[in-house]
């Protein structure tokens, strides 16, 4: 696009007679200067921020009565992984066999692993200042708020994304919109689910896909306005649980 607005000025600048010229020489720099802020503000996600994709795997549903087994991030900037990290967490009670037949982690797997006193401050040191992304946000968003609350954490405050508000939005025709199907329907599917580490890289797949589709969300305001979670609500709602 600059590119093209290039060209246009100096096809105006030299190859149009003098007081043509004049005449277009300011249109020339002003469109110019557009597009370079249009286009500085459509790869401002990928440039300007590092994003975090997150999961988590549990004992159960409820963020208030049930707890963490796992939890794994996937830190990336400019669409490029720069690191990413899972850890297992003893969540001191058993893990019910419906639990374990989704995610596959028994209470044999996590019973010498820390608790998330330990692995909660090293999540919070590992995400930074980046924004959060995961599928169905409010639920992981839910337990890590929740684990910090019973652990004396600091409650973190990074902008949470919901990748399963931005599906709906972006892949309407798809009958299933659950983090399975939409890397399946989308052609980045792989062999495991539901465990932490795995989960968060679909989740970032699945987030730059969409990106590279809806232009406008690649302005940074317009996509935490339109996907962010609200820390707020979710605090409330699990209030509401006690």
């Amino acid at each position: 696009m600059v590119y093209f607005a290039c060209l246009m000025f100096i096809f105006l600048v030299y190859f149009l007679p003098y007081e043509t010229n004049k005449n277009y020489f300011f249109l020339g720099v002003i469109t110019i200067l557009i597009n370079l802020n249009a286009e500085t503000t459509i790869i401002n996600c990928y440039t300007n921020q590092i994003f975090t994709a997150v999961d988590v795997e549990t004992t159960g549903l409820d963020a208030r009565y049930e707890r963490m087994v796992e939890i794994a991030a996937v830190k990336f900037k400019n669409g490029k992984i720069i690191d990413q990290k899972s850890w297992l967490i003893n969540p001191e009670v058993k893990i019910s066999r419906i639990a374990q037949s989704i995610h596959g982690i028994s209470d044999e797997m996590v019973q010498h692993q820390p608790t998330f006193a330990t692995v909660g401050t090293s999540f919070v040191d590992f995400i930074g200042d980046s924004i959060l992304i995961a599928h169905n946000a409010t639920f992981d968003a839910g337990f890590i708020y929740t684990e910090m609350e019973l652990h004396n954490i600091d409650i973190i405050n990074n902008p949470f994304l919901d990748s399963l508000k931005m599906a709906r939005t972006w892949y309407p025709e798809s009958e299933k919109h659950n983090l399975q199907f939409l890397s399946e329907h989308l052609g980045f599917a792989g062999d495991t689910y539901h465990r932490a580490l795995n989960d968060s890289v679909y989740v970032k797949l699945l987030f730059l896909d969409g990106l590279e589709q809806n232009q406008e969300y690649k302005d940074i305001n317009f996509l935490i306005k339109k996907t962010a979670i609200s820390k707020k609500q979710v605090l409330n709602k699990l209030k509401k649980k006690k």
